[in-house]
Order: C-alpha cells, then sequence, then structure tokens
C-alpha cells in the first residue's frame, strides 16, 4: 500500500492584481482535490482479487467497544458517517448503522448491494477486529463459478470437524460467515467420527464428508495432514507439531499450521540459547548448578506418534560452537517408570548437565520433573511446542523448585485476559449455546477453543484470498500473496505475533517472545483451573525472528509490572 502523502504547507504572500487572486484559488482548489484523492487507501491483496471489492477502501479506524478491556484502546465505533456499512452487520453486540450506498462504475453504474457489504477494521483495512485477521476483501457480485473443487458449490464450502471438535467450530463459524467474504458461499461444517486412529480422520474427511478442508487441533495433526493431503483435503493445524517446513513442502498445496513448523522452533529456541545462554555460567539454576558452566541436554516426547527431528536445534547451536547435547525421550511408560528417571539423572550428573532445553509437551516435562531428585534444579528452557499455553498444568504439577528455574522462548501470541483475545470476540459474535445444551464451562476458556479459532482463521483467510475460483491451488495462490496487515505486531496493546505467508512458507506465526516462569502472575491460560501463577515476558511480549539479541539482564525481572 502506498501511504498518503500529507498535504504540504505554503507560507501565504501577499500578491497584487486580479490575476494573482485567480491564480492563488486555483491552486488552492487544486491542492483540496489532491489531499481529498489522497485519502482514499487501497488495502493490499492479491492483485487479481480488486474486481470482487469495488468499496474495500470503505474501512473503520476504531477499534469496537467489546474488543477493549484491560488491554483495549479506548472507544470506539464500527460504522464511521459516510462509509459504506453492511446492514446489521455489528459484530461483537455493536449494532451498525447503514449508509447510502454509492453508485458502481461498472456494470452500467448499478448500485452496491449494502447487505452484503463486509465491515472492514483499521488502515490499513483488515478483515476483522482480530490484529492477525488478513487484509479486507469486503464486496462481491457475480458469478462464483459454482462447484470448482471437491467440497465446494456454489453454496458452500465443505469443512469437516470431528464430534470433539463440532461443539466449539459452531460457535465460532458464523462469526467468519458473516465477516469475510466468500464469494456467495458460506463455511459449512460436516461433522465425521473422531475415530481411535487419527488416520481414519482424514479418510472420513475425504470419502464421508466430501469435505474441501478440514479442522486440525490436537497433537495427531502429523498423522492426520499427510493423509489427508494425499485425499486433496485442505487442513489447518490449530496449535503446534513436530512436521518440519519441508514436510509441508511436500504435502502442498494441501497442509497448513498456524504455529510455526518444528525447524522454526527448534531455530528461535537455538537463537535464544546462543544469543542469551552460550557456554557462560548456569545463573538461572538452583545454587549447586549455578557457578557451573553451562552443559545443556535436550528433553523430547512424541506428538502423533513422532519425535521432533533436531536437526535444525543441533544445527543453529554448532553455529555458535555449542556441542549437540545429550537427549533423552520421553513417553507416558518412562515418565512412570522410577528407574528410567534415576538411569537419566545420573547420567545427567555424570556429564555435569545443568542447562535442559525442552521440546516436550507440558504433561510429558512436568510429571518428569515431579519425579526428579527435589536437591536437583537446573535451568529449564522452554521453546514453545505444544500445551505450554496451559499454565495450570505447570502450576498445579511442576514442583516449585523447578519452576523457578522456568524460562524460554514462546511461539504462540501472549496470554492476555479471555476478554483481550479475538477467539473470544469471534465467540461473542456467533450465537451462543442452544438452550438445550449443558455447557460444561467457559467455552472460550481454554486452549482448545483458541485452538480451533486459529484453524479456522487459517481456512478463512484461504477462502478468502483464493477469490470465488475456490481450488486448493488458488487456496495456496491466495495465501502467498496476502500481506497481512499485522496493526501493532510485537507491540502494545495486545503485543500478537507477527503472521503471514509467502512462497514456501505454509505456517502463519514467524516470531518468537521470551518467557519466564512467576508464580504469583495472574494464569490467562489455564482453562479456569488455576487463578495465579503463569508467564512473564521479556519487554511485555516484544518478538523476535532472525535478530536475538542478549536478554539475560531482562529475565526474572523482580518488578511485577514487568510481568504481564
Amino acid at each position: 500500500m502506498t501511504a498518503a502523502a500529507p498535504g504540504s504547507k505554503r507560507g501565504s504572500k501577499r500578491a497584487s492584481g486580479r490575476v494573482a487572486v485567480v491564480h492563488g484559488l486555483v491552486a488552492l482548489v487544486t491542492m483540496l482535490a489532491v489531499a481529498m484523492l489522497a485519502l482514499v487507501v487501497t488495502p493490499p491483496g492479491p492483485p487479481a482479487l480488486a474486481e470482487f471489492a469495488p468499496r474495500a477502501e470503505d474501512r473503520i479506524d476504531e477499534a469496537l467497544k467489546a474488543q477493549s478491556s484491560n488491554f483495549g484502546t479506548g472507544e470506539g465505533g464500527d460504522c464511521a458517517p459516510g462509509m459504506v456499512c453492511a446492514d446489521g452487520g455489528g459484530g461483537l453486540g455493536v449494532t451498525t448503522t447503514t449508509s447510502a450506498p454509492p453508485a458502481a462504475d461498472r456494470d452500467g453504474g448499478g448500485q452496491v448491494d449494502t447487505a452484503r457489504v463486509r465491515r472492514c477494521i483499521g488502515d490499513p483495512p483488515r478483515q476483522t477486529e482480530d490484529p492477525q485477521s488478513p487484509p479486507c476483501i469486503n464486496y462481491f457480485e457475480g458469478d462464483n463459478g459454482g462447484a470448482t473443487s471437491k467440497g465446494v458449490t456454489r453454496d458452500e464450502v465443505r469443512i469437516a470437524v470431528t464430534s470433539g471438535q463440532n461443539y466449539t467450530a459452531r460457535l465460532l463459524i458464523d462469526h467468519f460467515n458473516r465477516r469475510y467474504e466468500f464469494y456467495g458461499r458460506k463455511l459449512r461444517l460436516v461433522n465425521i467420527p473422531y475415530g481411535s486412529e487419527p488416520r481414519t480422520q482424514a479418510v472420513a474427511a475425504d470419502e464421508e464428508a466430501k469435505a474441501f478442508g478440514m479442522v486440525v487441533d490436537d497433537i495427531h495433526g502429523e498423522e492426520i495432514q499427510p493423509e489427508a493431503s494425499r485425499r486433496h483435503v485442505i487442513t489447518a493445524l490449530g496449535s503446534g507439531g513436530y512436521a518440519t517446513t519441508e514436510l509441508y513442502r511436500k504435502m502442498a498445496p494441501f497442509a497448513w499450521t498456524y504455529a510455526p513448523a518444528i525447524d522454526e522452533i527448534e531455530t528461535s529456541l537455538g537463537r535464544f540459547t546462543c544469543s542469551t545462554l552460550g557456554a557462560g555460567l548456569a545463573q538461572f539454576a538452583g545454587a549447586d548448578l549455578r557457578t557451573k558452566p553451562r552443559r545443556y541436554a535436550v528433553v523430547t516426547s512424541k506428538e502423533g506418534g513422532k519425535r521432533p527431528d533436531l536437526s535444525a536445534l543441533h544445527a543453529t547451536l554448532a553455529g555458535c560452537n555449542l556441542p549437540t547435547p545429550d537427549t533423552v525421550e520421553l513417553d507416558q511408560s518412562s515418565d512412570d517408570d522410577p528407574a528410567y528417571v534415576s538411569n537419566t539423572y545420573a547420567r545427567w550428573q555424570q556429564d555435569g548437565i545443568t542447562s535442559i532445553l525442552i521440546l516436550a509437551t507440558a504433561d510429558e516435562i512436568t510429571q518428569f520433573m515431579s519425579k526428579l531428585p527435589k536437591t536437583f534444579e537446573p535451568e529449564w528452557v522452554v521453546s514453545g511446542v505444544n500445551s505450554h499455553e496451559n499454565e495450570a498444568q505447570w502450576m498445579v504439577v511442576a514442583p516449585p523448585n523447578h519452576r523457578r528455574s522456568l524460562f524460554g522462548t514462546y511461539v504462540l501470541n501472549k496470554l492476555l485476559p479471555k476478554a483481550d483475545t479475538p477467539s473470544y470476540w469471534a465467540y461473542l459474535d456467533g450465537p451462543g449455546p442452544n438452550e438445550s445444551e449443558t455447557v460444561p464451562q467457559d467455552p472460550a476458556g481454554d486452549g482448545n477453543f483458541t485452538r480451533i479459532y486459529h484453524s479456522l482463521l487459517v481456512l478463512a483467510s484461504g477462502v478468502q484470498m483464493a477469490g470465488p475460483n475456490l481450488t486448493p491451488e488458488s487456496f495456496a495462490a491466495g495465501l502467498a500473496k496476502a500481506r497481512f496487515p499485522n496493526p501493532g505486531a510485537a507491540g502494545p496493546p495486545y503485543y500478537q505475533a507477527h503472521v503471514g505467508f509467502g512462497p514456501g512458507d505454509f505456517s502463519m506465526v514467524d516470531s518468537a517472545s521470551v518467557v519466564w516462569w512467576n508464580d504469583t502472575a495472574p494464569s490467562y491460560g489455564g482453562g479456569g483451573i488455576s487463578k495465579e501463577g503463569g508467564w512473564c515476558y521479556v519487554r511485555k511480549g516484544e518478538r523476535f525472528g532472525r535478530d536475538w539479541t542478549n536478554l539475560t539482564s531482562e529475565l526474572f525481572d523482580p518488578d511485577p509490572r514487568a510481568c504481564r
């Protein structure tokens, strides 16, 4: 997007004669005309979609009132005077007004149907209040091509969800259908059995649901996505997993992920380790180890029956002359095996291990921590792999002497109060539970809800950016060309991750924050189990990508205001 040039100021001069006055008036009128044209901002996005968004310049510059709470940006409206606004299209409980529709410049000067105009937010315009939503496309008229691909008709795009996902997805789907431009179609959820074998979910999505896309939110993505790709079903993994960038390239254009691929996570962990920790003293460990030079080990766990390929981590550490660390492989049987735990501890003692890099789920590593001797207090360096957002797991299961040495990288968005999260805004935009349904807990209060939202966010973004001719290939091309506005990324008030795709890039998040544990911090990611104990953020949540710096002095800040 080309920014509007500010109007230049000219000093007033005394002119003589009628000609000078006329020339001055002409110049003034010209300046005003240029300034008015400069106020029209064209949003970024695939050039091929320009004809499908004739009024995409109509935008909203302020956040909705319901978007703001503890970290909000204040009062705001959702339809400014003179803008084309959808009739009754206000989300989050806010009612929009409808301004007079302008005449379209094409098709004989027809009128824009304001009931079909999508509300857009910000400058440059994005699709919704979510700072990570795609560039705005707010209007389409014409023929969408009908059945352009498997699972696509003139009226719908079929999205498979398992029985365990259906309830949450139903609470969210109206938000995407009302606020995104799907060119005369709607996303339609099609229920499939969960299945004891994850691969069978992909089979059901293809053969039973005949779906175009599929929500994937659990740890079995590495088993589901390859089979779904073989069957030409689009999948979007809403959480992290162990699939590498190379595997995503092989599954293209069918497999996508919200969180970074595992090699990207390992690279961030390695860069942090090199820039901040290195071979110096283990100063964040317990008293017995903090005066010793760092020696590293890695702990992994299985995801979907697989372990992470550690090549990216090893290569990054080698780049700063750190040796390849010892690897310990956890699973449910080893966690409960006292001999395995004691043998691991004995080996670490012999090797002088002071610092342990964690590429394991929170439930696996916290169980393992709880069985180690209480006198052994190494540095525990997290990577942001699955379930690290579950703060209750760390607070309830991990021993206090281990929690106080817990820090590292975090790839997902900063954890915030529920009222400040886009998944909750989308929930408020939907129908809510049916009267006959019993809700066991707040449906927007746990990580599963957010993971399903992120899976739908990737799917909805791809369907929108593909344009009317929806195919897996146009889905991929649309995401690769899209330039996500990313307002305020890595800064206040939300400190959300920077997102985007590109050629050969199949993961949405492309940065990491740095965290440490604090037992007195408010808990925002505990699913309602724990009220305190959570992650603190270096620089309140600043994100790091390729450029890392030594953050030693900024970890474990005792000032509670530095925490959140």
